[in-house]
């Protein structure tokens, strides 16, 4: 009996010497294909066997038994390889065997005489072996990669060197013979379409070994590997895609999530393969997309649509990141994105559609916040729609090149307006209809309110239609002069008849002064124009309405204006220059002409009898008429009580306070000429009348006013006769103190 446990050759041996030669053969035999599975026992019956046979030169039984020696000597190779006995024993034909093979192949451990040796053992073509270790090498390939952080702290992956795997690969195909290349050849291709699309090394191995098998170099091979060494120095910069993943998982269904390197490299084959746009139009940035240049042709991609995608990738996001929250919502006056603007210059110049570079700065100019930048990136698209137009004249350049001039016009005259804090709504919707915008401008509120001579108002309107009409190549000049024509020929009203009608402007010409308080807009309004002109320039300007330029002579009411305007935007210097007259002279002349302007006003006309003319005035049922008589009082030295009592008298009736408190004291020194009851009323009326109809607490102009009438009393030549104790009680009433400073 044959004990396996412990089993003893020699033993076995000399059981099998008591029986005959068949019988001894039966038994072995019996027990062979009781054993099973089992390399123990199978190797121990097989070796039984063989010895038996060689010292009793069996051969016809040494050849099956030396086989299954063989074969128990390779499983237990194999378990070590993580093929089991049962595997290895079983009848392996087709596919079976083929699975076998790969399974050692893909085994750790595995060199080539080892395969060859395999190969002769399962019986496959040592060729069939190197072909399909070749392929399993290139598919399995995993790379060793470390993933660290930079200076600029973003994650990094690091490579190790794949050369042992491009030895490997090259020690296989210098064992393949010339018969076998082609089938090496057709793997090779195969197996490229199977590589993980994101080893890019194994690519780059399979045109090597291809090239090397050839002898030639593949067409397409040959823009491959100029993808592949773009590629492998590439770092990703987008999020991996959702076309992508969903593409991963149907290659590879059993994987749970990406490989990290998915998150630094592109897949080769949706490049080349698929839509390649679809891969790179996420990696395009103003700081990427050269590094695409040199591939485009690669990929059959054209430069002008990848710089095109480049621009329409822009955010609004990373086009205002130089701003702060308020400053995307409002207008920005100054430039914050220089570089930027330069960086999308430089990437729309690299386009030669002309149509293309003008449409993605018109997508820039879109979505810049508004403001400097964007004025700055509409003037590039303008001039490049011009370009467009110039050289490429078509119906569709021409609405091309509209739309965009329409954009430059509206965005950069916007911009003039927010310069000189002129945005308002009003005028933002003019900034297309430039005549009407200027003029618009020039009615602004802030060039007659507060407005003084020797000082500009706020916004400076003239430097900013100067700058409207640059942009605009605006004739501002003879639409400047159209205005002042108009404003020195209209007036606002022809006559007030109301008792508070303002008289302190006229009534300065009854001290005669040229330092003019001016109340008439278009008067200032055209004083302000004028600023915009060479002094000199603007005062002969005026000069020809006032004193005529040989033509028909114009009216008195022009005269006049732009006599005040002469005076006004001079020194006397300056207007005794430019009229050839001197100060007085100017002061008479003027003075003519507004009684002879005012008598118009009030269907007079202007007569040699001064007497006779007054008596008219003073018949007259309009204030006004009380002005003219006192200038003209004042003008020819008339102080007499007959005038001036009635001057005073109805002008105190009519309630004209502003201008009593200029006549009055001018009255002073001739008071004794005057009916002294008359003099006494007007003052109690100029300062009490103030003050009575003030109303505690007092507001800013009440104040003023209040404060006006009693810096009066101390100009009151008549003080005893004032009354002082109507005066104090409404002082008291109005909690007014220190009355002392004013008595």
């Amino acid at each position: 009996m044959i004990m396996f446990k412990n089993f003893n050759l020699p033993c076995a041996l000399n059981f099998l010497n008591y029986l005959e030669e068949t019988q001894a053969l039966l038994k072995i035999s019996e027990i062979e294909n009781s054993i099973s599975f089992s390399i123990q026992r199978s190797n121990s019956i097989s070796l039984l066997g063989l010895t038996y046979c060689k010292i009793n030169q069996i051969n016809n039984y040494y050849t099956h038994f030396f086989k299954k020696y063989t074969q128990c000597l390779w499983a237990k190779k194999l378990s070590d390889f993580g093929i089991s006995y049962k595997e290895a024993f079983k009848n392996l034909k087709g596919n079976e065997l083929q699975q076998l093979l790969l399974k050692f192949v893909n085994s750790s451990g595995v060199t080539l005489s080892l395969l060859k040796d395999f190969c002769l053992f399962v019986d496959v073509s040592f060729q069939e072996g190197l072909i399909t270790y070749l392929q399993e090498l290139l598919l399995s390939w995993d790379p060793v990669v470390e993933i660290k952080t930079n200076n600029s702290n973003k994650e990094e992956i690091v490579f190790k060197s794949t050369e042992s795997l491009r030895k490997l690969c090259f020690e296989i195909l210098s064992k393949v013979n010339s018969e076998s290349k082609p089938d090496v050849q057709n793997v090779l291709l195969t197996t490229w379409n199977k590589v993980n699309y994101y080893y890019y090394e194994v690519f780059s191995i399979i045109i090597e070994l291809y090239e090397k098998l050839t002898n030639n170099i593949r067409e397409e091979f040959n823009g491959y590997k100029i993808l592949l060494t773009f590629l492998m120095s590439y770092r990703r910069v987008s999020e991996i895609q959702a076309d992508e993943k969903e593409n991963w998982y149907q290659i590879n269904p059993c994987m749970q999530s990406l490989l990290p390197i998915c998150n630094f490299r592109l897949p080769l084959i949706l490049l080349i393969e698929g839509d390649p746009w679809k891969i790179i139009k996420p990696e395009l940035t103003l700081k990427t997309y050269k590094t695409w240049f040199q591939i485009i042709s690669v990929l059959r991609l054209d430069k002008n649509t990848l710089c095109s995608l480049t621009i329409h990738r822009l955010t609004c996001n990373q086009l205002s990141q130089s701003y702060s929250k308020e400053e995307t919502s409002s207008w920005c006056l100054n430039p914050k994105n220089k570089t930027l603007l330069a960086d999308i210059k430089e990437c729309v110049g690299y386009i030669t559609n002309l149509e293309m570079a003008s449409a993605s700065l018109y997508y820039v100019v879109n979505h810049l916040p508004p403001g400097a930048d964007q004025v700055a990136a509409a003037e590039m698209c303008y001039f490049q729609a011009q370009k467009w137009a110039t050289i490429e004249p078509s119906d569709k350049a021409q609405k091309g090149l509209a739309k965009v001039e329409k954009k430059f016009f509206t965005v950069s005259t916007s911009h003039i307006l927010y310069s000189y804090k002129l945005g308002q709504e009003k005028y933002l919707k003019l900034v297309l209809s430039h005549e009407e915008l200027v003029r618009e401008l020039y009615h602004d509120p802030s060039i007659c309110n507060d407005r003084k001579l020797n000082k500009r108002p706020i916004p400076d309107i003239n430097r900013a239609v100067d700058a409207i009409a640059s942009l605009n190549r605006m004739d501002i000049f003879n639409l400047r002069l159209e205005l002042l024509s108009d404003w020195l020929q209209t007036s606002k009203s022809n006559l007030d008849t109301s008792i508070e009608m303002n008289v302190t402007t006229d009534l300065l010409l009854y001290q005669n002064s040229t330092s003019l308080s001016v109340k008439d807009e278009n008067v200032i309004r055209a004083c302000y124009l004028l600023e915009s002109f060479d002094k000199i320039k603007a005062s002969n300007y005026l000069c020809t309405f006032v004193f005529g330029d040989g033509t028909e002579p114009y009216r008195v009411e022009i005269k006049l204006k732009a006599l005040k305007c002469l005076c006004l935007i001079t020194n006397k210097e300056l207007l005794e220059q430019v009229t050839g007259r001197g100060q007085a002279d100017i002061i008479k002349y003027m003075q003519t002409l507004w009684i002879e302007y005012e008598l118009e006003k009030l269907d007079l006309i202007l007569m040699s009898d001064t007497s006779e003319l007054l008596n008219s005035l003073l018949k007259s049922a309009y204030p006004q008429a009380l002005v003219v008589a006192a200038v003209i009082c004042r003008g020819n030295n008339l102080y007499d009580s007959d005038h001036w009592d009635i001057i005073l008298s109805r002008m105190v009736s009519f309630g004209m306070i502003e201008a009593l408190r200029i006549v009055l004291p001018d009255l002073t020194p001739h008071r004794h000429f005057i009916n002294s009851e008359v003099l006494k009323n007007a003052w109690n009326f100029i300062i009490l009348m103030p003050l009575s109809q003030a109303v505690y607490p007092l507001g800013e102009e009440t104040r003023k006013n209040v404060n006006r009438s009693l810096w009066m009393i101390s100009k009151c030549p008549v003080l005893f006769e004032i009354d002082n104790s109507e005066i104090k009680k409404q002082c008291q009433r109005l909690q007014i103190e220190n009355l002392h400073f004013y008595f």
